[in-house]
């Protein structure tokens, strides 16, 4: 078992590791599957989900006042 001076000293070379690669910036960035895609893509996965497409949901009338 790790005492507490040993679990600090991990902690603290965790950080360090991580602020080091951040500061690289090539494990932090979100990969190009996390990005929304083109509109085609968006408005297919509506669509898909069983909501409204973009074409219609704009061109909706606001609520009457």
């Amino acid at each position: 078992m790790m005492s507490g001076d040993e679990v600090d000293k991990l902690l603290a070379i965790a950080i360090a590791a991580v602020l080091i690669e951040e500061s690289a910036g090539l494990s932090i960035r979100p990969s190009e599957g996390r990005r929304e895609g083109s509109k085609w893509s968006i408005d297919h996965r509506r669509i898909s989900v069983g909501r409204r497409s973009i074409l219609k949901t704009k061109s909706g009338r606001s609520v009457n006042r």
